[in-house]
């Protein structure tokens, strides 16, 4: 059975728990919004595998992941990574700009990633490929482009926990529909952790925190916040229904 290792303040305002597998590989599970363990307890906290995790104090006097490991240490700057909304793209070619993810990656891990980050395609539509420049801060990419060659730079890497705030806001449906069934297979073993305003992108997690006006309103999977009145399930209404006049707008199109 899974074991609790505790509750630890990361670099948000939110409290990542994290679970003990069986072969001793901790994964984030949840989220919490209260902390724990006793404000004079922070500094030293005893678990039975103390070599699985490290904490600091910041100076709010909230611990912070140092090392987080099963058979060997992480760096906490390895620990997690943060795909945004409007990522930086550095002015080089597209394979450099994904090699900061990983430098000693293969050519091939490269366009495995770019294809999970469906971006491979519209890589080889350019003149040059994977060696094309793109420009101060990417200006000769869509922001779908940008967005999907961020996420491909943060699949090299493979942190534990990847955070995608926002990430695929500029890619339409169908895309985000396949770059999440590559995203399940691909990090099936890690934690991802999506922020999104549409309900697509996240209706497949294992739980779903539903936020408004800055609090946790409702906690859940899709189907059990769909079927109960609140904010997720009028959400579910609304982009439905603006979703199906999309289709519809987009058939009578295609008739003319």
């Amino acid at each position: 059975p899974r074991k609790s290792l505790g509750r630890i303040v990361g670099s948000f305002p939110q409290l990542l728990t994290l679970d003990l597998e069986n072969n001793l590989k901790p994964k984030l599970r949840y989220l919490e919004t209260d902390f724990g363990i006793p404000e004079d307890q922070l500094g030293k906290v005893v678990m039975r595998h103390p070599q699985l995790l490290g904490l600091s104090l910041a100076q709010n006097i909230k611990p912070t992941v140092d090392f987080l490991a099963d058979d060997a240490l992480v760096p906490r700057d390895r620990l997690a990574t943060l795909v945004r909304r409007y990522p930086t793209i550095l002015s080089q070619s597209i394979e450099g700009n994904l090699r900061v993810g990983r430098m000693g990656a293969t050519q091939e891990e490269i366009e495995r990633a770019a294809v999970d980050a469906c971006i491979h395609d519209s890589i080889q539509q350019f003149p040059n490929g994977y060696n094309a420049m793109v420009g101060e801060r990417g200006v000769t990419l869509s922001g779908g482009q940008r967005q999907r060659i961020a996420l491909a730079r943060a699949l090299l890497k493979a942190p534990p926990i990847l955070i995608l705030d926002d990430a695929l806001s500029a890619v339409d449906t169908d895309t985000e529909s396949q770059i999440l069934e590559a995203l399940k297979v691909r990090r099936s073993d890690q934690t991802t952790i999506i922020i999104a305003h549409r309900l697509s992108t996240v209706m497949h997690a294992d739980k779903i925190l539903m936020l408004h006006d800055g609090e946790i309103v409702q906690r859940g999977n899709h189907a059990s916040l769909a079927a109960v009145p609140g904010v997720y399930q009028r959400l579910c209404s609304i982009q439905g229904a603006i979703q199906q006049q999309i289709e519809h707008d987009i058939a009578e199109a295609h008739e003319s």
